[in-house]
């Protein structure tokens, strides 16, 4: 994934023209380099989330990938904190958080119809049975609160 986007983002920033606006360069970003970083980014995270090593390797490659692209919108040295919040852009920590919990959201909510269910079984088992192995998972759900009170972890 982070070798594709940063194959599009140089090639953004080949074609680009200097006299382009930071809210263009933004909007070619969000539509071309970070739709390619995300791609999957839900499933990955739940994947490899028990081998925090792993997850940290990719994360942080796809995090470079990130920043060099902050450097070319803002036209900045080194982003900051301060850059995310002024682009209303996530760390990328916290954007595969959020989309892993868009995803858990989603499986929960599943009909027992839908075709994805094989990959929702493989990736959490049963939903019905299982909601304890899905939400401890997301961290933003509104229930995890909850679960985590009738569980006694709080």
């Amino acid at each position: 994934m982070a070798l594709k986007a940063s194959k599009t983002l140089k090639f953004c920033e080949a074609r680009g023209n200097s006299k382009w606006s930071a809210g263009l360069r933004l909007a070619l970003y969000r539509a071309f380099v970070r739709s390619r970083m995300e791609y999957g980014a839900g499933i990955m995270y739940h994947w490899i989330q028990n081998d925090s090593k792993s997850r940290t390797e990719h994360l942080k490659a796809i995090a470079t990938v990130q920043d060099a692209a902050l450097k070319w919108i803002l036209e900045f040295k080194d982003p900051t904190k301060v850059t995310h919040s002024f682009l209303a852009l996530p760390t990328i920590y916290v954007r595969f958080s959020d989309l892993a919990c868009l995803l858990t959201d989603h499986f929960i909510g599943m009909d027992g119809n839908n075709p994805a269910r094989t990959l929702r079984d493989v990736l959490f088992g049963n939903v019905g049975r299982n909601k304890d192995r899905i939400l401890p998972k997301c961290h933003k759900h509104p229930d995890r609160l909850l679960h985590q009170k009738l569980s006694g972890k709080t």
